[in-house]
C-alpha cells in the first residue's frame, strides 16, 4: 500500500520475516531489542512488519512499524523508528496510518495502543491517541546480587490467569494488555508471588 501524499519520497511496505531493517533502524536510535526479540514479534504476523523505504528499496529503510494481535480486540503498535537523517517528512505519521489500517481491518481490532517514548508522544496524539498509564523502562547489571524476603515463594506461570486474576484483584487492569504481549513472547518470563499462600506480587521479563 502506497500513501500517495508522500508517493514522491517514500512507500510503506510489507517486511514479512524479514527484521534485519528493523534491527538496524533500532541500532541507530540506542534502543535495546535482539535480533531473537524482534524475530519473535514478526513472527506473529508477517505481513504486520511494516517498513518505510525509499526507491532504492530495504536495505537503506527509512522507518519501521509492527503490529501485535494480543487478543481481545486489542492490537499493540510497536518499533515505530525513523531513521535519524529522514525525520520530520512525515514518515512516522505514514507507518503509524499503515499500522492502524493493519490493526483494524487485518486483525479486527476495536482497539489500539502503544507505548510511546517522550520524543514520539506528540506524533501520537496528533493522530488520536490518548494517555493511558506510564511505564519505566530500566536495565539491571545482571552480577547484581539482590536481597528478597525468602518467606515469599517465587513461582513460574506456564499461564497467566493467576498472573490475569491478580491484576484485577488489585485494579491495574491496564496492564493486562502489556501482559498478554510480553506472555506471548516469552512465556517462561512470568512470575507469581506469594505471601503464605496468598498472592502478592507478579512480574514478567521478555527474552
Amino acid at each position: 500500500m502506497t500513501h500517495p501524499i508522500h508517493q514522491n519520497q517514500f512507500r510503506v511496505i510489507s517486511a514479512g520475516k524479514d527484521i534485519d531493517p528493523m534491527y538496524l533502524l533500532s541500532q541507530r536510535a540506542d534502543w535495546n531489542q535482539t535480533k531473537e526479540g524482534l524475530k519473535l514479534l514478526a513472527a506473529q504476523d508477517p505481513q504486520a512488519n511494516l517498513l518505510a523505504v525509499a526507491d532504492i528499496g530495504a536495505n537503506n529503510p527509512l522507518g519501521s512499524g509492527l503490529v501485535l494481535n494480543v487478543g481481545e480486540s486489542l492490537a499493540w503498535i510497536g518499533m515505530i523508528l525513523v531513521h535519524p537523517d529522514h525525520r520530520r517528512r512525515g514518515i512516522a505519521s505514514a507507518i503509524m496510518e499503515e499500522c492502524i489500517e493493519v490493526a483494524r481491518l487485518a486483525m479486527d481490532s476495536s482497539i489500539v495502543g502503544l507505548d510511546a517514548t517522550p520524543a514520539g508522544l506528540q506524533v501520537y496524539k496528533n493522530i488520536g491517541f490518548r494517555e493511558s498509564f506510564k511505564l519505566w523502562r530500566c536495565k539491571l547489571n545482571t552480577d547484581t546480587i539482590i536481597e528478597r524476603d525468602k518467606a515469599v515463594k517465587i513461582t513460574s506461570l506456564s499461564s497467566i490467569d493467576k498472573h490475569s486474576n491478580f491484576l484485577r484483584a488489585v485494579k491495574l487492569d491496564k496492564k493486562l494488555a502489556g501482559l498478554r504481549l510480553i506472555h506471548k513472547m516469552y512465556p517462561e518470563g512470568s512470575f507469581l508471588a506469594q505471601f503464605q499462600g496468598e498472592p502478592c506480587g507478579t512480574g514478567s521479563v521478555s527474552g
